[in-house]
């Protein structure tokens, strides 16, 4: 089953430089996250900072949370057993489909 979003702004996590969320199964809150280096796919010259990773992540939030809910449905949890960690190549595949998709309907590519 997708995961659906929540109002959850996300959490810079000092340590591990990746951003946090809480997604939703029905009622069941998730924990989902994305590394920086996946923010670096989208914004490849953005400053490393708690402030400009937040930023990043609310811009490109529907793709994170796309890829996010993939993963879940796939059961592809993170080494600590609860999180959904969005990875740079998560996201360079998930980039690299929906320029396929947008070219056979004849949709602009995803930059």
């Amino acid at each position: 089953m997708p995961l659906t979003a929540t109002l959850d702004p996300g959490h810079n996590h000092y340590p591990s430089e990746n951003v946090y969320l809480f997604m939703k199964d029905c009622d069941r809150g998730i924990r989902c996250g994305v590394s920086e280096l996946a923010l670096e796919v989208f914004e490849p010259k953005f400053e490393r900072s708690k402030e400009c990773r937040l930023i990043a992540f609310n811009k490109h939030r529907a793709h994170i949370e796309s890829v996010a809910s993939a993963k879940y449905d796939r059961l592809e949890i993170d080494r600590d057993g609860r999180t959904i960690l969005v990875s740079a190549a998560d996201i360079e595949t998930h980039l690299s489909d929906a320029r396929k998709h947008g070219e056979r309907n004849g949709e602009l590519p995803i930059e």
